[in-house]
């Protein structure tokens, strides 16, 4: 994971940091499950948490899925503690609905814990919340996007591989930046394609592509984890 971060520190520099006084949504998604994104963005968190003032928060797209909340959680001795959830809204803003609705407002279902001493919150959807009967849906509303972009300076988004999800697209013009993950393992440039024009033809910004995985040969740097920054 440490060189993982250091890449992903790598991609930070060549971005630049978040214009002005608002922060960046980045978001990660790949075509297939199992293709790295979860590793690759709590990569980005890990070092974006390096140098922020305002912080860092890692969101899971899927609100069904708590992968990146139990990585942190398991592993206390690399990451640190996970400190007590707080709101994970700033206005009460939300990025799904909850259907039908409840008592609770949807901000409710929403919770962000602290990782050890850094500036880095991730997300926990309170699924047990949900009463019989109610289900969640990802739907396009920029309220909670452009509320975190006044709370933090980046927001970084684990997205559910498109094979899986439509919930990348849903939100991908919301996005600041959409990082395309490709496996150069599965070396499907058809599908890496459909990828990255799925999401432009949303109205999504393609900052580039991370390549996990990738031959030694095209990782930059000798010695480096297998991941290889392009710009589409």
């Amino acid at each position: 994971m440490s060189d993982l971060v250091a890449d992903m520190a790598a991609l930070i520099e060549r971005l630049g940091p978040p214009p002005g006084q608002t922060g960046r949504v980045i978001q990660f998604v790949a075509q297939r499950s199992g293709d790295g994104v979860s590793s690759l963005a709590r990569a980005f968190a890990l070092a974006a948490s390096r140098r922020t003032a305002k912080g860092v928060w890692l969101v899971e797209l899927d609100p069904l899925v708590q992968h990146q909340i139990e990585v942190f959680s398991g592993d206390a001795d690399t990451y640190g503690a996970l400190g007590a959830g707080v709101r994970a809204s700033p206005d009460g803003s939300a990025y799904y609905r909850i259907t039908p609705s409840g008592a609770r407002s949807e901000d409710a279902f929403l919770i962000g814990h602290a990782v050890g001493a850094r500036k880095l919150w991730v997300t926990r959807f309170r699924s047990e919340l949900l009463a019989h009967g109610q289900s969640v849906q990802i739907d396009g509303r920029d309220l909670y996007w452009r509320a975190m972009r006044r709370h933090a300076d980046w927001v970084v988004v684990d997205a559910p591989a498109l094979e899986r999800s439509d919930s990348a697209l849903k939100v991908a013009r919301q996005m600041d930046l959409n990082i395309a993950v490709l496996n150069g393992e599965r070396a499907d440039l058809d599908a890496d394609k459909a990828l990255v024009d799925a999401l432009r033809r949303l109205g999504g910004t393609v900052a580039g592509a991370v390549m996990n995985r990738a031959p030694k040969t095209l990782v930059k740097g000798a010695g480096r984890h297998e991941a290889d920054q392009r710009v589409l």
